[in-house]
């Protein structure tokens, strides 16, 4: 079933050390868009041997699932759902997606990506924080920056990546970012894509006005 409704999708994306920050809003009509991959029990029993992952919630965990699914197997990922998701929002496709799909069909893989302790609380802690304010931001509602707040949980090389839709799923609140509609920067691509991005943090909270935010933050450690 597809199901439109209107909503604002905002895009926000820090990267350290690397000068790069940009964000991004556009107004565009929600569908729901069934993603069909191919299971891959290897990334599962990665994922499974960690002690952190199997004890996630379930947005969390299928979202590095997805993120190491792109990062491991870029071409399928750019087949089975890169494509039907352009397919249901064919105003992404110039340039945008265009670009995605030529980036993943070189294949190109990217390391393995677990899940931290501080990193995930990093993110749910700030993912609580512009959900309850409805502020999307990497500036915390105190007015504590982002390299701070990385830098307070003993993180001096990583990124972020804030995504808000009316709704989704993980899969895709990840193709949201790795589109980057209309973000000429391309930042949220290149982080969650970046080999160097070793370890991985979500939280994803829905707001009073009935908005999903979605964080990512990512460490180099």
């Amino acid at each position: 079933m597809i199901v439109k409704s209107i909503t604002a999708s905002l895009l926000f994306c820090g990267l350290y050390f690397g000068g790069l920050s940009q964000a991004k809003s556009y107004q565009t009509s929600y569908v729901s868009v069934t993603v069909q991959l191919p299971e891959q029990e290897t990334i599962r029993e990665k994922l499974a041997q960690d002690s952190l992952y199997p004890k996630l919630p379930a947005f969390e965990r299928d979202l590095i699932y997805f993120l190491n699914y792109v990062r491991q197997y870029p071409r399928l990922f750019a087949e089975k759902a890169v494509k039907p998701y352009l397919a249901a929002y064919p105003e992404f496709r110039p340039v945008y997606g265009e670009s995605l799909l030529t980036l993943l069909q070189q294949g190109t893989l990217a390391g393995f990506i677990f899940p931290n302790n501080k990193i995930v609380g990093l993110a749910r802690r700030h993912a609580i924080d512009v959900s309850t304010h409805d502020l999307m931001s990497h500036i915390s509602s105190d007015g504590t920056g982002m390299q701070d707040r990385f830098a307070r949980a003993g993180l001096f090389c990583g990124s972020e990546c804030i995504n808000m839709l009316s709704k989704g799923s993980a899969v895709e609140v990840l193709l949201s970012l790795l589109v980057d509609y209309q973000v000429e920067s391309l930042g949220h691509r290149k982080s969650l894509l970046a080999d160097k991005m070793k370890s991985v943090g979500v939280g994803m909270r829905g707001s009073q006005k009935g908005l999903q935010y979605t964080v990512i933050d990512l460490g180099c450690d």
